[in-house]
């Protein structure tokens, strides 16, 4: 005796199975997409000089 199925629940079945796969798609193109961009550019350079009393004498006149 066969079993006859369900149209219904084969179908939504089918429709959480195309779902599931189009978001793995767009999750893979969001991943490669990051992966080529990194890094997005050069960090900024940062130079540390400390300013003397005698620098700040100077500019405040």
């Amino acid at each position: 005796m066969a079993t006859i199925k369900n149209p219904t629940k084969s179908s939504e079945a089918k429709e959480i199975a195309r779902k599931r796969k189009e978001r793995k798609h767009i999750q893979e193109v969001i991943d490669e997409a990051s992966l080529e961009s990194f890094p997005a550019s050069d960090p900024p350079a940062w130079i540390f000089e400390r300013t003397s009393k005698k620098k700040k004498k100077k500019k405040a006149e």
